[in-house]
């Protein structure tokens, strides 16, 4: 593991995860492993229900990859570098959780899908919109700062517009090249 790589490693051969998220959670368990015998035994159950459950196992696994790298999301949102694009992801991703606990319910592991985000799902189909090209925007009036930076975009766009419109009257110059 100190080389950055995991072949010829437990983790190597442990490691069969299907996204970046799962590889990564693996690998903090594997080097820094719990010393609380409540939750090793508690994650022990769950792992043992999974593997007896190969059906949920599956359709739980096909869920998760439909969600993404919550984790990467997380992380963009907390350093403020998120694009609407990664709010829209996340929103889908917080639609998918449910399905995620119901998946999970008939062997008594719902609530191993984590809290209610009901209320950031919300705050987040209130933010998110698609523009006019169908991509993801922030809804105009939900963010006034980003509002007022839109504005001044558009300002600045239509002033320099005027701007080389007059330019090209008296030099006859058709064409921006």
């Amino acid at each position: 593991l100190g080389t950055g790589g995991s072949r010829g490693s437990l983790l190597g051969v442990l490691d069969l995860t299907r996204t970046a998220m799962g590889a990564r959670a693996l690998r903090r368990l594997v080097t820094q492993p719990l010393q609380d015998l409540p939750e090793i035994a508690r994650r022990q159950q769950i792992v043992g229900t999974l593997v007896g459950s190969p059906a949920i196992r599956a359709a739980v696994r096909d869920a998760l990859a439909a969600v993404g790298d919550l984790e990467r999301l997380v992380g963009r949102i907390a350093d403020r570098t998120a694009t609407a694009r990664e709010f829209a992801t996340l929103l889908a991703a917080l639609h998918r959780l449910p399905v995620i606990a119901e998946l999970l319910a008939p062997v008594g592991l719902s609530h191993t899908c984590g809290g209610d985000c009901a209320d950031i799902a919300a705050m987040l189909d209130d933010a998110v919109a698609e523009d006019h090209t169908g991509a993801p925007a922030i809804r105009h009036g939900f963010a006034p700062d980003l509002d007022a930076a839109h504005a001044a975009v558009r300002e600045t766009r239509e002033w320099l517009a005027n701007l080389e419109a007059r330019g090209r009257e008296p030099t006859g110059i058709r064409s921006g090249s």
